[in-house]
């Protein structure tokens, strides 16, 4: 174990000094060959693209977190009122009662652990502690 730690913490070492000096010894030769027009249209395209992986960035944001999460209720509507409508063969009420919420309970609870990572990353990791 001990051969292990000290190996990958070599490596790390290294892996860290070459992404320090790797970017210096390169911007010296790419500035050379493009020369201070060539540089200016990279740096021109590379504004351009950081423009659209931001608006990406905040647009599948929106997507994936808002508009899907915001199915979980109308789906878990739509499923128990399939279920309420099931036919049953006739039963006393208190067994067509219990038989309905454990179906509606057992769909309530599949639907909160999925929507509960989405509510914690909402509250926590996006910075809102309230609910809205």
């Amino acid at each position: 174990m001990q051969k292990s730690l000290t190996k990958n913490s070599i490596y790390n070492v290294i892996y860290t000094i070459a992404n320090i000096l790797f970017p210096f010894a390169t911007s010296i030769y790419v500035s050379r060959i493009l020369l201070p027009v060539g540089v200016g249209k990279v740096a021109s395209a590379q504004n351009i693209v950081s423009y659209f992986v931001t608006l990406a960035a905040l647009l599948l944001d929106k997507v994936v977190y808002y508009n899907i999460s915001n199915y979980a209720v109308p789906f878990f509507y739509a499923c128990t009122g399939y279920f309420l409508i099931v036919k049953q063969p006739e039963k006393d009420l208190h067994t067509k009662l219990s038989y309905r919420i454990k179906k509606i309970f057992n769909i309530y609870i599949i639907w909160s652990i999925v929507y509960l990572p989405l509510t914690v990353y909402g509250w926590f990791i996006e910075g809102n502690k309230t609910v809205e």
